[in-house]
This record gives structure tokens, C-alpha cells and sequence, in this order.
């Protein structure tokens, strides 16, 4: 294939050319050409015949300044470095006067890696959903939300509950797990088909029916409210939210649930970085909450995992050095304050609190993590405040 450009002989040509080019552009040019690299010493091209060049002494050299960084950089191994690294982990703070809207969500991101909640909540940078037959997860977790609100509307708490024989729990919950499909077909397209909507139901029907042993096991409970809408600021933080479900106990007191059809970790509330900060804010508006606690709707492992005074949940206790109710909730305050100042700082390190933080983040051609890798597991969570990881470039 004659195609330009193609051929050794032409790219030689096309060499010499140039190189014709540079010499007849000034009356007096200066050619160099690296004495040794990695390989071993070097030589110059070929291209040229040096017997017709004239060698400059380093005496010379010394009093060119627009080449001495090409002489320093020669001698770079003998030499102090010109260039000090600085590594750019703070980005552009919050205005004094601003007050930045977000949700749990913003905290989740800035105690997982403060790279992260830069990058998505400051500069806007987020991958778009990849389409995917059927439901996702969010729209799964949506049914489910809103049929096990349907649920409780109609049952009210665990005394009604209590009462009910099988067959009528199976129909309660074949009626709430309808009301739910019924309002979503209109809104995911994967439910379109009759098909689609009796796989669906059949699904949330065994969900809600192994979730509601659970429910059995507690002690007295009344459901008080039900995605519970919620405003409240920390720091510049200004967090808009929604509890999925208020419960009051026989002594008056109130636990904050929140649904997830994921895997919940009690430690996660415990450790030095807050890393499921969602309960711990929405707590705060209940000044004598009894506790908070996850509904775990997890095919394989369904229970609540809870934080509070005891006996919120069956079966399930703190272990011995588990900080008190009212001294966790301030520990969560503080936590909470330190990851608003953070993010209204601006601070950006690639910090992740844990490996797996990185398993799903669509971040990492932008913070090149695996480049980094070697220097931030050198550094523990607990020495981001004065860090020096990669960041912002």
C-alpha cells in the first residue's frame, strides 16, 4: 500500500529536511544531544556530520543563561533538585456567607475520600447510569420503601401485628406490595409488561414476608410517620432529607429506621471516621431519641443493626467498650462538624477510609488511585487531617 509517510526511506528524508531547515533559519545554531541515558552512553545522530561542528567548552556553557537549565539538568545527578513536589490537596473553599445544600450523602462521600466529594458535589462531575434491562437497584429499593409504608399505614404498629393470623398477614402484605406496583408502573418502564409486574410482586411478596418475622421479635412499638421529611444545617451544610420511618415506644420514645436492602455495618458508626453519617444526622432532630437502627431487607441476611440505649432490636448487642447512648450522640456531632468544616474547606485529599471505598468509584482516572496506591496505604484514616496524598492537579 502506497500510503504517505509510510516508508523508512521517506521518514529519512522528511528528517533531513528538517533538521536542513533549522540550520539555514539563523546564522549561528547550537546543537546538543544527551551523553548517556538509561540505556548506556549515547551518540549523536547521524544525521548530522559532526566533524564540520565546533565542541563548546563548559566554560562557555556556564555563561549562557538561557541554557543553563539544559546544563543542570546534565549534571542532575550531582546536583540538588530545582523542583520541589507539592502535592495540591485543597480546593476552592466555600464562601464565608454560603450555605451549600446536600444531603447524607455529601457527608457519606467526605468521610469515605474527600477526593471524592470534591470532585462530585463541588465540580458536578458524575457518571451517568448505564442503562440495564429490568429494575435497578434504586428502583427496587423505591418499591420496596413504598410498600412497606403501604404496610404499616394499614396495620399501625406491633400490638396489630401480633394479631394477625397468617392468612390475613399474607393478604395485607399482597395488598401493600399491589398499591406499590400499581403507582410504579407508570413511572420504570420495566414494569410494562403483566409479566414483569407478577415477577415483581412475587418478589416483594417473599421480602416483606421474611422481613415481618423479624418485626414479630421486637419489643411494643407504635409507627408514629413515615418518610418524614427533615431540614437541618451543620456547619455551612444545609441538609435536606427524609426518614424512612419514626417508631414510638411504650415509654414514649422515639428510634429512627432507615430501609436498606444492602449490607449495613454497625462499626461504621463506631469508628474514628463517620462513614454511615445518614441515622447519625436525622437523630438529631429527636431530642430524646431512644436509638437509631437499619432495617437489613437483605435476601440472605435480613435483621436490624441498631445503635442506642438497648433492647431497641432482638438479639443484638454492643460490645462491652461501646461508647453510652448520650456520649455517641455527641461523638456523632462532633464527627459531623469536622466533615462540614472539611468540605466547606475545601480539603480534597485522595484519601479513602477504607480499600473498598474505591471498588465502585467511577473517580479513578481522575484521581489515578492505583498510581497512588503504594503511598496512601502507607497512611492510615485516622492521619488525613494532615495528610499530604495526591489531590487536586
Amino acid at each position: 500500500m502506497q500510503m504517505p509517510g509510510s516508508s523508512p526511506e521517506w521518514r529519512l528524508q522528511a528528517a533531513q529536511q528538517q533538521l536542513a531547515s533549522w540550520n539555514i533559519s539563523a546564522n549561528r545554531v547550537y546543537l546538543s544531544y544527551a551523553q548517556s541515558g538509561k540505556e548506556g552512553e549515547r551518540t549523536p545522530s547521524q544525521l548530522t556530520d559532526w566533524s564540520n561542528v565546533q565542541t563548546l567548552p563548559a566554560e562557555w556553557l556556564a555563561g549562557q543563561p538561557n541554557l543553563v537549565a539544559s546544563r543542570v539538568f546534565e549534571q542532575a545527578e550531582n546536583v540538588p533538585a530545582l523542583v520541589d513536589e507539592y502535592q495540591d490537596v485543597i480546593g476552592l473553599p466555600l464562601p464565608t456567607q454560603t450555605v451549600a445544600k446536600g444531603g447524607a450523602g455529601l457527608f457519606q462521600e467526605q468521610a469515605e475520600c474527600p477526593f471524592k466529594a470534591y470532585i462530585r458535589r463541588r465540580l458536578g462531575s458524575e457518571e451517568p447510569p448505564e442503562p440495564e434491562p429490568g429494575l435497578d437497584n434504586l428502583q427496587r429499593g423505591n418499591l420496596m420503601h413504598h410498600a412497606l409504608e403501604q404496610f404499616w399505614r394499614a396495620v399501625g404498629g406491633s400490638e396489630q401485628l401480633l394479631a394477625m393470623s397468617d392468612e390475613q398477614l399474607q393478604q395485607q402484605v399482597r395488598q401493600s406490595v399491589a398499591v406499590a406496583i400499581e403507582a410504579a408502573v407508570g413511572q420504570f418502564s420495566a414494569l410494562a409488561s403483566d409479566n414483569e409486574q407478577l415477577l415483581e410482586s412475587e418478589r416483594l411478596e417473599n421480602l416483606l414476608s421474611r422481613w415481618l418475622r423479624e418485626e414479630l421479635k421486637r419489643e411494643p412499638f407504635t409507627v408514629e410517620a413515615f418518610e418524614k421529611e427533615l431540614e437541618l444545617q451543620v456547619g455551612q451544610i444545609k441538609i435536606s432529607g427524609r426518614v424512612d420511618r419514626v417508631d414510638r415506644l411504650a415509654d414514649g420514645r422515639p428510634v429512627i429506621i432507615d430501609y436498606k436492602s444492602g449490607e449495613a455495618r454497625r462499626k461504621d458508626w463506631l469508628e474514628e471516621r463517620l462513614l454511615s453519617p445518614q441515622l447519625p444526622l436525622y437523630q438529631t432532630q429527636f431530642d430524646d431519641a431512644a436509638g437509631v437502627a437499619v432495617a437489613q431487607l437483605k435476601p440472605k441476611s435480613m435483621k436490624f443493626v441498631e445503635a442506642g440505649e438497648g433492647g431497641l432490636v432482638p438479639n443484638q448487642r454492643g460490645a462491652k467498650d461501646d461508647p453510652r447512648w448520650p456520649d455517641l450522640r455527641d461523638q456523632w456531632w462532633q464527627q459531623l462538624e469536622l466533615l462540614a468544616a472539611e468540605y466547606s474547606a475545601g480539603e480534597a485529599q485522595i484519601a479513602p477510609a477504607r480499600p473498598a471505598v474505591c471498588n465502585y468509584c467511577e473517580l479513578k482516572l481522575v484521581c489515578r488511585i492505583d498510581a497512588n496506591r503504594e503511598a496512601i496505604d502507607d497512611e492510615s484514616p485516622a492521619e488525613l487531617g494532615a495528610s499530604s496524598r495526591g489531590g487536586l492537579s
